[in-house]
């Protein structure tokens, strides 16, 4: 999440408020967002720390994840809700194409692509699955699929082997949280 934000706030935000200065108000508000997110992350993995030296018991990471929770999906909302339709009036589709790979895509190692490709995979839809896969050209999409999988499925299974999911773990913490 932090070389997310770090990719909006370093290219995204600036040609945004470039483009089109009535956005500030919005851009300072994603840039607040931003700040307190940080601090959210910071606090989670701080706790988390102290779980796996055995530390703390688990209700606190679930503390930790709802106080995150209260910041980001309000934050996600706002970005697809109110963002994104600014983005869009400013930008256009090769425009955006060109940026978001500059802010996101550049500089990352392929493994680091591979494994963030294939945890965005895991927790898509069927129909968003095969809506991202259409987008990526035939040959990084067939390495992706054919070969560059297998750090991640045993990044997965040491992580969460045994337990479900993706989806079924997301919902647990998430009723866990209520």
């Amino acid at each position: 999440m932090h070389r997310h934000h770090s990719g909006e706030d370093e290219q995204v935000w600036p040609e945004i408020r470039r483009r089109d200065p009535s956005a500030a108000a919005l851009l300072d508000q994603m840039d607040a967002d931003h700040r307190r997110l940080a601090g959210g992350m910071e606090d989670l993995e701080a706790v988390a720390g102290s779980f796996g030296a055995g530390t703390v018991p688990t209700s606190e990471i679930l503390t930790e994840l709802a106080r995150l929770q209260e910041v980001l999906l309000p934050h996600l909302a706002r970005e697809e809700q109110e963002m994104m339709p600014v983005l869009a009036q400013v930008l256009t589709h090769g425009e955006w194409h060109e940026l978001s790979h500059r802010a996101f895509v550049k500089g990352k190692s392929l493994q680091n692509l591979a494994m963030e490709g294939h945890w965005v995979l895991d927790n898509a839809t069927p129909e968003d699955r095969a809506r991202m896969l259409t987008v990526l050209p035939a040959v990084p999409r067939f390495l992706l699929l054919r070969f560059l999988g297998g750090p991640y499925a045993r990044k997965f299974e040491a992580l969460w082997g045994g337990s479900g999911s993706n989806e079924e773990i997301s919902n647990e913490v998430e009723s866990d949280v209520r």
